[in-house]
């Protein structure tokens, strides 16, 4: 099959998505949100402060329209990998919130020192568990062994709807649909206790990676 031909360089298409796709597509889902029916379930835990918040990198999108009740101390883990430079620019739509560059194959320890000192400063640290390349739905330790080192609760987080559109992505990307039901959903604080072994850490990835499970049944 013969390759789909450019009509611009990478690079230029690259600029264009954050310059003018990003900036576009964030007030079109501000417009279609105020179409949704949202529901808040255990929101109370959504004012803890430090805290770890996790979600799948499926449901940022929808997600992130959760910020501005946690702004100004809010920090966004994202790749440094292309689609992760789009995730920031979509973040930094949303005064006042920042971005921690990193992931597990770039930048790790980088992202590591920041996530420690965002949390020591009082901040909420919000993480996409599977990201950036997944599988969907499988917990990285990472998160794991960042509450164990600073002591912070994770707070587990879902969106559950009965009406969207998934992207062809690895992470089925979630856009709920005009007028959908939604339920932002939010866990009880999981606390991870310092100095745990690898094998402890393991066991604590795998409760983690359950009660997400769990907390995403009811929606596609």
């Amino acid at each position: 099959m013969a390759k789909r031909k450019r009509l611009f360089s990478r690079e230029i298409e690259h600029r264009l998505v954050n310059g003018i796709g990003v900036p576009v597509a964030w007030r079109l889902i501000r417009i279609l949100k105020r179409t949704w029916k949202i529901n808040w379930i255990n929101v109370d835990v959504r004012s803890t402060k430090p805290a770890i918040f996790s979600i799948y990198h499926g449901d940022l999108v929808v997600a992130a329209w959760e910020l501005p009740y946690v702004l100004p101390k809010v920090s966004v883990l994202t790749s440094r990998s292309r689609d992760g430079t789009v995730v920031a620019h979509f973040v930094h739509m949303f005064k006042g919130a920042v971005t921690i560059r990193g992931g597990s194959s770039r930048g790790a320890e980088t992202a590591l020192l920041q996530m420690r000192r965002a949390l020591k400063a009082g901040r909420v640290v919000v993480i996409p568990i599977d990201g950036p390349r997944g599988p969907e739905g499988r917990v990285k330790i990472g998160v794991i062994s960042v509450a164990s080192k600073t002591g912070a609760p994770i707070i587990p987080g879902a969106v559950r709807t009965n009406s969207a559109w998934r992207f062809k992505s690895w992470d089925r990307m979630m856009l709920c649909k005009p007028f959908a039901r939604v339920d932002m959903v939010y866990g009880e604080p999981f606390y991870v206790p310092p100095d745990q072994t690898r094998e402890q850490l393991e066991e604590h990835r795998k409760r983690l990676e359950e009660v997400m499970r769990e907390m995403h049944q009811g929606t596609d």
